[in-house]
């Protein structure tokens, strides 16, 4: 944008540019661009900064984070729950950072990357057959590459998100019925999660209540809220169920379907 001031005679002036969003950051000063404050000796027409969010960028070639399943007990299962592999991989013997389902894993699908800290968080996720980790269904964990070798600690215990009986979970090679979790998936756990550009507020889906939550403080003492999805859509025989997560630009977004589970026909079904 421009601006101009007049009647401006009692030089020098100081100058501070601040941005209207709190995910921009002032980009890197150089001949064709200013600090975020400069100080003004006389009038000047190329007085100039620039603004941008990090979480537009990154290397030419990231590392890309995955996560597998396998059935069993997490303690029992020496599987790989979490993994890093690079953008342009071309063979499985290119993974590496991998950490077990038994190293207090166990099942895990969102996944979020602090990029200042590099700490990689982890969500709990419900699976049928696949055992969960030390935090059970609402676990988040942090995990901390230090020359390549993660470091896995249990960070964060979501409340209130439903419960499980799973009797029969064994090995890896044992067969589990696991039913009691059949009628739960999608329904119980945690959905997705992702980081604000604060790096210290983490956010994810209570499947359960059906409502967003917000973990503050996860660098030091973590404490979470609920936060209803007001914008959630009106469900004709069913509800809509969240999962899906984003952070972008100050806003979090949030998606899921619309069951029909209340007697519902595939014209009830959406996304």
């Amino acid at each position: 944008g421009y601006f101009l001031f007049n009647g401006l005679n009692n030089y020098p002036y100081r100058i501070e540019f601040v941005p209207t969003q709190s995910f921009l950051v002032p980009s890197f000063h150089g001949p064709a661009n200013g600090t975020s404050v400069q100080f003004i000796d006389q009038a000047n027409c190329g007085i100039s900064v620039g603004f941008y969010n990090p979480d537009d960028y990154c290397q030419d070639k990231p590392n890309v984070a995955f996560t597998t399943f396998t059935q069993g007990l997490a303690d029992l299962v020496s599987n790989t729950s979490v993994g890093l592999f690079p953008y342009d991989a071309v063979n499985p013997e290119n993974i590496f950072g991998e950490v077990p389902a038994n190293d207090k894993l166990g099942s895990i699908y969102g996944l979020a990357w602090d990029r200042t800290n590099k700490f990689l968080y982890a969500s709990a996720f419900l699976k049928r057959h696949v055992g969960l980790g030390e935090l059970g269904l609402g676990g988040i964990y942090r995990i901390e590459y230090v020359n390549e070798i993660p470091v896995v600690t249990p960070l964060y215990e979501v409340p209130n998100v439903g419960s499980v009986d799973r009797p029969d979970l064994s090995t890896k090679s044992t067969p589990s019925k696991d039913s009691d979790v059949f009628a739960k998936i999608g329904k119980a756990g945690l959905g997705d999660i992702d980081l604000s550009s604060d790096y210290n507020t983490l956010w994810t889906v209570n499947l359960n209540t059906r409502n967003l939550v917000k973990i503050s403080n996860i660098q030091s003492t973590p404490a979470s809220i609920e936060i209803p999805i007001e914008s959630a859509p009106n469900c004709n025989n069913g509800v809509f169920r969240p999962l899906g997560l984003k952070v972008y630009k100050g806003k979090v977004y949030v998606g899921g379907v619309c069951t029909g589970e209340n007697n519902g026909t595939g014209d009830d079904l959406s996304t």
